[in-house]
């Protein structure tokens, strides 16, 4: 197996950790320590971007169009190129056992196994869906697709077949949305689009609600709370309060042509390394 060089996978000392911290001003005026973030690995490689699994592993997105599945060590133990299918517009390894690999200029997924493998192919036209601006796997392992066409949230299995269609909610809402991103939580859909704020539905496309939370392409949901980065700070809105809180991200975290935040990780892209920071919530 090839293996990326990390400079350190072990921390015996408190010298040898990089430990960020910071604080959420409450609406009360008391501060509460809400993250604390530890180097964890700095692989000596670099990308375009990179993600995490529930399993441990990591997936680097190449700028030569191939995606690497990683072990903490950085020992590269699968890979795919992803040339052959045109430009990867996102991938998605959410649950570990497979991923997803979305190609928006060809409206197509397609699934791989967890060694990397293509177990399916999927253009969304064979299922009259002419345009679809996100699609993300399903905490039961099938695939959300929102059809722009139609404004409709549609579920398809890894195999193709359309398993469930959504209301139409430019008749609900009067309007219509165009999200880019999407997230599944707690027996809701949560779509987000920049310009209108986050969409809530459940499992079955119906429309629950709309969070103002405007100028968002990327979040996590995490303990409750929809996590997301904005001018530069850490916003997190709590679902059950609705309470909205933010505070400045550590300029560490931000001296990197390019960082990401996602589920436990915080990544730095640099030209010649990654640096993975890993954070808990209080």
């Amino acid at each position: 197996m090839e293996k990326y060089q990390v400079k350190h996978k072990f921390f015996p000392s408190y010298l040898a950790w990089t430990a960020l911290f910071f604080f959420l001003q409450l609406p009360s005026g008391k501060t509460q320590q809400i993250f604390s973030f530890e180097l964890a690995y700095n692989f000596l490689q670099t990308g375009k971007t990179v993600q995490s699994d529930p399993l441990g592993f990591f997936y680097l997105f190449k700028e030569d169009g191939e995606l690497l599945k990683l072990d903490t060590t950085g020992k590269v133990q699968f890979r795919y190129s992803t040339t052959r299918d045109g430009d990867l517009s996102g991938f998605d390894p959410y649950n570990g056992l497979q991923t997803l690999c979305w190609f928006k200029d060809f409206q197509k997924i397609i699934v791989l196994n967890r060694t990397l493998q293509p177990e399916s192919e999927i253009l969304l036209s064979d299922l009259d869906i002419f345009y679809a601006g996100t699609v993300k796997t399903a905490l039961d392992g099938n695939i959300w697709v929102y059809d722009e066409n139609n404004f409709q949230l549609k579920k398809i299995n890894p195999g193709g077949k359309l398993l469930l269609t959504g209301n139409r909610l430019d008749l609900v809402l009067g309007q219509n949305w165009h999200p880019v991103h999407m997230v599944e939580y707690d027996n809701h859909v949560y779509l987000t689009d920049p310009d209108q704020g986050i969409l809530v539905l459940d499992v079955f496309g119906n429309f629950i609600k709309t969070l103002p939370i405007t100028g968002v392409k990327y979040f996590f949901i995490r303990n409750h709370k929809i996590f997301y980065l904005q001018n530069f700070a850490m916003q997190q809105f709590d679902l059950v309060s609705l309470l909205d809180y933010s505070s400045k991200a550590p300029e560490l975290l931000l001296k990197a042509p390019r960082h990401f935040w996602e589920g436990k990780y915080w990544y730095q892209i640099f030209p010649d390394q990654i640096k993975i920071f890993r954070y808990k919530a209080g």
